[in-house]
């Protein structure tokens, strides 16, 4: 079985990376997986780099989707692991993640939900929004990721997010997508109703506000102090 963790990231977030990688690149010897960079865009908006996981999937029966501003703690389980003890009934997943519509945000993601199917028609989606910050995606899932025109491309709030899974209900596979507990994916959301401190994985996404300090950096900083250790 090979897998990989794969890391979008360009020089935007050289700041960001020199405090999380170090928690990033221990997980992945946790894991014992290969680590991949993906930096160029070829082409694309740099969201939609997770399209390469097309060609990565040649190689690779599973991936886990990293975005840069995520820490996650030494605790955390190895997802490939954990992985196989969860099922969507008889079917087996293809997608492992933390779902968004939540809280005081469930309005707004079932928005981009419904704005997505106004461009490019009804698929019956209404909700579960995933968060590809921390998603373990598998071969199976291949082809939501398929090289398409930016005109097919959901360029709007939410990005990747929203177009892979209008793809994945446009294929008929959404009943084999698995929801991860918040605490593989800790966001700012979650604060509303789960401590942070309980988390695996904290992602500083936006504004990164999980600490109340006065940036995403002085938020990272803040948990190294007192979350990580």
């Amino acid at each position: 079985m090979n897998r990989a963790i794969a890391i979008r990231k360009d020089d935007n977030y050289n700041e960001i990376a020199e405090l999380t990688l170090p928690s990033i690149k221990k997980y992945v010897d946790k894991c014992k997986t290969d680590l991949i960079f993906i930096s160029d865009c070829k082409g694309y908006h740099p969201h939609y780099r997770i399209l390469q996981f097309w060609e990565l999937f040649d190689t690779y029966d599973q991936i886990l989707s990293l975005d840069i501003d995520v820490l996650i703690r030494s605790d955390c389980p190895d997802i490939f692991k954990y992985s196989e003890l969860c099922s969507c009934g008889d079917k087996s997943p293809i997608l492992y993640s933390v779902f968004e519509d939540k809280g005081s945000r469930e309005l707004d993601r079932h928005n981009r939900i419904q704005f997505i199917q106004d461009k490019f028609g009804p698929v019956d989606w209404t909700e579960d929004y995933i968060n590809t910050g921390f998603s373990l995606f598998l071969k199976d899932s291949k082809p939501i990721f398929e090289p398409v025109s930016e005109d097919k491309l959901w360029m709007d709030l939410g990005y990747d997010d929203v177009y892979l899974m209008y793809k994945i209900h446009q294929l008929g596979l959404q009943d084999r997508v698995f929801e991860l507990p918040c605490s593989f994916n800790h966001m700012s959301l979650f604060n509303e109703w789960f401590n942070p401190q309980n988390s695996f994985v904290l992602h500083f996404a936006g504004m990164g506000q999980l600490f109340g300090q006065k940036s995403r950096i002085d938020n990272i900083k803040y948990a190294l102090e007192h979350w990580y250790k």
